[in-house]
């Protein structure tokens, strides 16, 4: 199963996650952050620990699944020249703020891993800088050196990953949808 928030929770395990990953995570040894309630910590099936061993099981599970992809690539004599790409469309909340899942603007549910693996190509460092799944698509299209469609919103920062150029962006725009309010309408 995947770390997916309503994946996580103890109800929703046995149809998402098998056994043997939730059994690879220590429940004792998960830590908390520091703007994670007390209160919320330890709750039996609904607290933060729980969906926390829930998250990271289907963590280890990409972990396995992402682990699988590279062998194969190996063992084909392909692992230096594909472009691996890893990343997430959104955190997840852990109990921080007093908050699950994500739906918030808050760095916990909206900073997530974004790493190109391109031994031959890319050379290996951090690149603490801002980008949205928006632009991977011109970014891929700039690292493939062929042209983005032309209706494009994302920004090709291909140039910068590859370090022949300073880093076009500054900020990043993120959008959420929220729940519908719905309100009683009084009628004469």
């Amino acid at each position: 199963g995947p770390p997916h928030p309503w994946h996580t929770m103890p109800e929703v395990w046995e149809d998402t996650l098998p056994e043997a990953y939730l059994a690879r995570v220590d429940r004792d040894g998960i830590g908390f952050r520091d703007n994670v309630p007390e209160d919320m910590r330890e709750t039996p099936n609904t607290g933060a620990r729980d969906q926390l061993l829930g998250y990271y099981a289907g963590t280890l599970a990409i972990d396995d699944a992402l682990a699988q992809l590279m062998a194969g690539l190996e063992e084909r004599g392909l692992a230096d020249d594909v472009l691996v790409v890893l990343s997430s469309d959104h955190g997840e909340m852990g109990g921080s703020h007093g908050r699950y899942k994500k739906f918030v603007p808050f760095e916990e549910a909206i900073r997530v891993p974004l790493v190109f693996h391109w031994p031959n190509e890319l050379a290996a460092g951090v690149l603490d800088a801002p980008m949205t799944l928006c632009d991977l698509g011109p970014t891929l299209c700039g690292l493939a050196d062929i042209a983005a469609w032309d209706d494009v919103d994302g920004v090709d920062v291909s140039q910068a990953i590859l370090g022949l150029s300073a880093y076009p962006l500054d900020a990043s725009y993120i959008q959420n949808r929220q729940g519908i309010l719905k309100f009683d309408m009084l009628h004469d």
